[in-house]
């Protein structure tokens, strides 16, 4: 009889397989990264991140706020032999830091919460690795356009079918309201959208991000709106651009003169919030 095997080093994650395997009575074995996978195996919970570290085949990811029965459940079906998935649907909720969700016939696969919308692409990669599918669509919410459309930027070259969501009345009052949210979004239809979106952040969006700025300096630097906007559409680091800002005339380090050319604002007043 096959059994599970959780391979992790979060231990929030582990405590938790553990005592939801336990509770539906389900044998199962905790192995370091370097032990090698008893022959009795079927299957190895363990992170999105930590997945290519396991040179095993068969592999389930978990991810924050996950729904652990279902997670349970997928687990015994594919020991049970069932790997393809028909339609395997991905579900965004865009944001500074995305809501990411996958869902396949009604039941949550995984979920977490990216640090930028351009993690979306190493994580679906990951993700359509280790839950290969006949079809795949990937829907993101409608909402917040600059980081909608960075995301969905950052899936073109994954070649897949995306579809933008009316996300009104997804967000609900949950631990994890962005997860919460991008599970709602994969289960709502959507219209298919073709080709890159055009960034242009609103001027709310970068006085935003300029009172950031100030936030992350102690109030020492307000970046220019330049540097705003190239932070809006993710093309510098919001700690990249106080350096900038700082080291307006001084020499930069190399990484930092090739993400930028001349400041159009070096001769401009910064501009602060209203």
């Amino acid at each position: 009889m096959k059994i599970v095997a959780i391979i992790t080093e979060d231990f929030s994650l582990f405590y938790d397989l553990v005592k939801e395997l336990k509770r539906t009575r389900i044998s199962f074995v905790s192995l370091g990264f370097n032990e090698p996978i008893p022959s009795n195996v079927g299957i190895v919970l363990t992170t999105l991140e930590e997945a290519p570290r396991i040179p095993f085949h068969e592999k389930l990811a978990v991810g924050k706020g996950a729904d652990l029965p279902a997670i349970i459940s997928e687990a015994k079906r594919r020991m049970r032999g069932v790997e393809t998935y028909g339609r395997l649907i991905i579900g965004i909720d865009p944001g500074v830091r995305p809501g990411y969700a996958v869902v396949s016939a009604g039941a949550v696969l995984y979920t977490t919460q990216l640090a930028r919308p351009e993690d979306v692409t190493e994580t679906t990669r990951q993700v359509l690795i280790l839950y290969p599918a006949k079809e795949v669509i990937v829907r993101v919410g409608h909402g917040d356009p600059t980081n909608r459309n960075r995301t969905i930027n950052a899936l073109q070259e994954l070649g897949l079918h995306i579809q933008i969501v009316d996300e009104r009345s997804t967000t609900k009052r949950t631990e994890f309201p962005d997860i919460q949210a991008a599970i709602n979004i994969a289960q709502s239809p959507g219209h298919t959208i073709h080709g890159p979106m055009t960034l242009a952040p609103t001027s709310g969006e970068l006085k935003n991000v300029q009172r950031k700025s100030r936030d992350a300096s102690d109030g020492k630097v307000t970046i220019s709106r330049y540097l705003a906007e190239r932070v809006a559409k993710g093309q510098l680091t919001l700690e990249d651009a106080i350096f900038l800002q700082e080291g307006k005339g001084k020499p930069r380090p190399k990484r930092l003169k090739k993400q930028m050319k001349k400041d159009p604002t070096d001769d401009e007043t910064v501009d602060e919030e209203e």
